[in-house]
């Protein structure tokens, strides 16, 4: 007999957003697969959407067979092997959904039932289904130049998550480096309308990017432009602008000549200089007892270098979803007066070099750096407050005033896009659960070259480990087993 049939399985088909016109691949997990040699199911699918095709990719044995095709008013999906063999580890259901031309756009439904799974013995453990949601979308044509680089800005929410496999990604900047002329350009999928972003490709040429209702707030980047408006350029000094070229890719420092930009451009607009505070001594933080990989809300008077230790680790907040999700980008230096997250050891205490450092960040993270108090209310100018509990570790609003001493920090999320979550999704007191991630982060260089202009020197790519789930939903690092994207590979975790 099985050995997994007390607790039923699931069938899950990630959320599916489609332009009409288009394809639409999406990989499911085959529950319990290592233990199953067979399965069959049913797809019911909105008018205007057909299932064109079902692929098992990852090791596969010459009689392993998969079918799929309409049968009566639904699409039947079915894998066997003739010799009976349970799938690999690294089998992967893939489907294909395809939108006519026609299809009008919104949300509806796709059913999934009559599932049948089968173990090498004959047994049939209980899977259950249950709907999916087909998301037809409309879609707007962005082109990438010859120089494979795009500083723009749309009037229109963007999702860039489906464009990966196509080698397009999209990047907001959130640090620069005045010494150097380095730009901190972190990967953003779900870009709200109005925001200024940089999108790098693999090939020039025009790309239909998925017009998808914004569920993500990123604070002011470093990248400027207006979707309806033209923008006039800082000239005060305070700043030093710079362009994209079309044709190269590279960074360079805008004419003088330059005082507008068009509406849906964008350029970089960077500090001319930032302030210092280095010290000799080194600076001590206590984690938090908030269990495994703890962590603290902090904020020093003093320029710290965590680049010598990996036993703890700076992020800044670079965003914050409709999931509750708080979006972090790994930090090397910061400077005085910057607010961040650690993570370390339960209850550890590390020693961290100050040096002196000349990067500015974009920061959603907020703090008192003065011998003062501040009192903060739930709701302080305009923003919802968050704080960290210092014994669980986790994320919750203010239910009454706080004192907030020298040295502590908290998250201001703006009420206004507070108050668009979901219901289901708002209730994110000091006992719910907040997912940190690590983004993605590229590094790009521009230096000024003998002649006086200013051209890109060289990109370096270094990628943290990114995870998701077969939901789209990034997550920490996986804590079952189960079939993961990391780092856009599919990755199986035993």
């Amino acid at each position: 007999m099985g050995c997994y049939m007390a607790q039923a399985q699931s069938l899950t088909i990630p959320a599916v957003n489609i332009i009409p016109g288009s394809e639409k691949s999406v990989d499911v997990a085959i529950p319990n697969g290592t233990d199953l040699t067979a399965f069959q199911f049913d797809i019911a699918l909105p008018t205007g959407v057909s299932l064109k095709g079902a692929t098992i990719n990852g090791t596969k044995p010459e009689t392993r067979e998969i079918v799929s095709g309409k049968v009566g008013d639904k699409y039947r999906v079915l894998s066997y092997d003739m010799q009976n063999t349970k799938f690999a580890s690294d089998a992967v259901l893939s489907l294909t959904f395809e939108a006519a031309g026609e299809t009008p756009t919104g949300e509806s439904s796709a059913g999934v039932n009559e599932i049948v799974f089968v173990d090498p013995e004959g047994n049939q453990p209980s899977v259950t289904g249950g709907n999916v949601a087909i998301n037809v979308v409309g879609g707007s044509t962005i082109t990438v130049p010859a120089g494979l680089k795009l500083a723009m800005v749309s009037d229109k929410d963007l999702d860039f998550s489906d464009l990966a496999s196509e080698g397009v990604k999209a990047y907001i900047c959130t640090g620069y480096e005045v010494s150097s002329k380095t730009f901190w350009m972190t990967r953003v999928n779900d870009v709200p309308a109005n925001t200024p972003i940089l999108v790098k490709a693999e090939t020039a040429g025009d790309y239909n990017v998925p017009v998808v209702s914004t569920r993500t707030y990123y604070p002011k980047n470093f990248l400027v432009g207006d979707a309806t408006a033209n923008v006039t350029l800082d000239k005060s000094g305070t700043y030093i602008n710079y362009g994209v070229s079309k044709s190269t890719g590279a960074i360079g420092a805008l004419p003088d000549a330059t005082t507008t930009f068009e509406k849906g451009k964008a350029y970089f607009q960077v500090p001319a200089t930032v302030a210092t505070n280095p010290t000799a001594e080194n600076q001590s933080f206590t984690m938090g007892k908030n269990g495994t990989g703890s962590k603290l809300l902090t904020v020093s008077d003093y320029d710290l270098d965590f680049s010598g230790t990996e036993d703890v680790k700076a992020y800044i907040v670079t965003g914050f979803d409709f999931d509750r999700t708080i979006w972090l980008s790994r930090v090397m230096t910061v400077p005085a007066g910057t607010p961040i997250l650690l993570r370390g050891a339960n209850g550890g205490t590390y020693s961290i070099p100050s040096k002196k450092s000349e990067v500015d960040y974009v920061n959603m993270l907020d703090g008192n750096t003065s011998s003062e108090p501040v009192t903060l209310s739930p709701e302080t100018d305009g923003n919802t407050i968050f704080v960290m509990s210092l014994s669980t570790g986790v994320f919750g609003t203010l239910s009454n005033n706080a004192s907030m001493v020298k040295g502590k920090a908290w998250l201001p999320v703006p009420t206004w896009f507070v108050s668009k979550i979901p219901s289901a999704s708002r209730g994110m007191g000091m006992n719910a659960d907040v997912i940190e991630e690590e983004s993605e982060v590229i590094v790009l260089r521009a230096i000024v070259g003998e002649d006086g202009t200013t051209s890109i020197r060289a990109i370096e790519e270094s990628q943290n480990e990114v995870w998701y789930n077969l939901n789209g939903q990034r997550i920490d690092t996986p804590t079952k087993k189960g079939l993961y994207i990391k780092n856009g590979k599919k990755v199986i975790v035993k």
